[in-house]
């Protein structure tokens, strides 16, 4: 058996394809209709001196969590959008498909505030015209108080006003103007708004600066700045950036490799920096080809790590020595309960074209019998786990 630790050969291919398939262009085919998608979704499309503009806004509420995040896209290629979301102070890349009246989102990862709906928003939702609209583009405001005016003139104020993050569509404007609705499921105020009461498109500097930033791609080895790009678009917990930044500050190791498993495979290593005895790391799959459709793994016997402030998808904080055999298409994890190696749990997965999936695991409990160190078993003989009693 051949077994490669950490591969990381054969990256330039990979990010050409990657570069290949997300290349700016003019869309062939008619825009998407402006109008209300199904109860979730309102979508506005617009065109200016850059080209088609794209904007929008999500909500959702279901028992008790509630999920709001507005959107501005820019098209690529076949029906295919750049997609930036705006979520608090969250901001998310991902992409869209539009086919007619017909609207595929596809993100990586759910918007912060908007957890409770993670597998819903990342199984590529499909959203289908219910109500054409005259919208041109529906904006957030900026103010903390944007005041509406009978006319398009600051001498025509009303008393009327709305707050900062408060969403409105926009039929037309007139010098500083845009003639705007108040979009509320309450009753509807519409009227002039002054234009400078509005966020820019891209939401803030922050937003701006994500948008602006090449999609990721790697090289070998990773930078720190192909870092930065793929946190920005899976969003791994806290934890381990900071114990990762701590142990490898001013090095300008991006932490990153990619485990390929031919054309169908991909999974991408995120180094979480050393703890104690062993390493930390976390998994993402990556589709070749799909990369809106890269997601972080949750592994059995590994918890979800959940409750931190800038998590916004459940995924495992691995632990321990992880072996690649790419001929087998396989991957083992060693994981150790304590330093002398004598307990822990060791699992080995098979790389399937949807993702890794558990074939073994065994498990030798610290309480066992203590043995010489030539006597001790090898992991892959230490007694099989009943999976029925996953911790995770």
């Amino acid at each position: 058996m051949t077994v490669v630790r950490r591969w990381s050969l054969g990256l330039r291919g990979w990010v050409v394809l990657l570069g290949t398939a997300l290349t700016w262009a003019a869309p062939a085919q008619a825009l998407l209709p402006s109008g209300q998608y199904g109860p979730q979704l309102r979508l506005a499309l617009d065109r200016d001196e850059d080209g088609p503009l794209l904007t929008g806004l999500y909500e959702r509420s279901e028992d008790g969590s509630h999920c709001r995040f507005a959107l501005y896209g820019r098209p690529l290629t076949d029906g295919q959008w750049k997609l930036l979301l705006a979520a608090g102070d969250d901001r998310v890349l991902g992409r869209a498909q539009a086919d007619q009246a017909r609207w595929q989102m596809q993100l990586a990862r759910a918007p912060r505030g908007c957890e409770a709906f993670h597998e819903s928003l990342t199984a590529a939702p499909s959203f289908e015209l219910t109500q054409s609209q005259d919208w041109r583009q529906i904006r957030l405001i900026d103010s903390p108080r944007a005041h509406f005016h009978e006319r398009p003139t600051a001498q025509a104020q009303r008393r009327a006003y709305l707050v900062r993050g408060d969403a409105i569509a926009i039929s037309d404007d007139q010098d500083a103007f845009v003639l705007a609705l108040y979009l509320t499921a309450g009753r509807s105020t519409d009227g002039w708004l002054a234009r400078d009461a509005l966020q820019p498109l891209t939401f803030d500097a922050l937003g701006e600066q994500r948008w602006r930033r090449p999609l990721p791609g790697l090289s070998a080895p990773a930078t720190v700045q192909q870092r930065l790009a793929w946190r920005d678009w899976l969003d791994w917990s806290d934890d381990c950036e900071a114990r990762f930044q701590a142990q490898h500050a001013g090095d300008q190791s991006g932490g990153l490799n990619l485990l390929s498993f031919g054309a169908t495979a991909n999974l991408l290593r995120i180094s979480c920096g050393s703890l104690a005895y062993q390493e930390s790391f976390i998994y993402a799959w990556l589709p070749p080809g799909r990369l809106e459709r890269s997601q972080l793994l949750t592994l059995p016997g590994y918890p979800p790590d959940l409750g931190e402030e800038r998590l916004s998808s459940a995924h495992s904080t691995l632990y321990g020595l992880d072996e690649v055999d790419r001929q087998r298409g396989e991957i083992t994890i060693l994981t150790r309960y304590r330093g002398a190696g004598d307990c822990g749990q060791w699992q080995r997965y098979d790389i399937a074209a949807d993702g890794p999936v558990l074939r073994e695991w065994r498990e030798r409990a610290c309480d066992a019998p203590l043995l010489d160190d030539e006597n001790l078993p090898l992991p892959q003989e230490w007694p099989l786990h009943t999976t029925d009693t996953d911790p995770s």
